[in-house]
């Protein structure tokens, strides 16, 4: 199972600088993982949690846990089979992660694109505009305000996401194999 870094007490160098090009390579981790803090907020919610999330291979599991009573979300996206485990139920819904989540924590975050963004990378099934430090894609603005060196890969450390009244904040603590 090769995630792409290990949970060494090393700290890991920072960098401001984002480059899209020369990313290609990422696109074949077929496994990685991190965990972080997470703000998101819309005109009527706002979220804030610690956020843990894997992917292997074809599957995704996001974990949030917060305060105010949130506890703990797990969300399991296998194509459109999402499974949440959330104030000790399991259910399964059928259809887009999108709206599961939204549906569960009161707003929108774009995962199916963000398994991309918090690589470095914009969603290949979809067109993008490049930016300074960053792109948009899907009418959402992603900007790379901070990159950190985990092992040989430049990887995000901080990021921001806008569009319109929604606006999502992700700060990436860990890098994990």
């Amino acid at each position: 199972m090769g995630f792409l870094a290990s949970c060494s007490n090393k700290p890991v160098k920072s960098t401001a600088l984002f480059q899209l090009e020369e990313r290609n390579y990422l696109y074949a981790k077929d496994e990685w993982g991190f965990s972080g803090r997470l703000a998101v907020s819309d005109q009527n919610n706002t979220l804030s949690a610690s956020i843990n999330w894997r992917h292997l291979r074809n599957k995704d599991v996001i974990e949030l846990f917060g305060p105010l009573g949130m506890g703990r979300v797990i969300v399991n996206i296998n194509g459109a089979r999402v499974l949440v485990n959330y104030d000790g139920k399991q259910i399964q819904h059928y259809g887009s992660a999108e709206d599961v989540i939204k549906k569960y924590t009161g707003v929108l975050v774009p995962v199916s694109a963000l398994k991309y963004w918090v690589l470095g990378l914009v969603d290949p099934e979809n067109t993008y505009e490049r930016e300074k430090e960053g792109f948009v894609q899907l009418g959402w603005r992603v900007n790379y305000q901070k990159m950190q060196l985990v092992k040989n890969d430049k990887l995000p450390k901080k990021i921001k996401v806008n569009r319109k009244n929604s606006t999502m904040k992700l700060i990436i603590d860990k890098w994990e194999e």
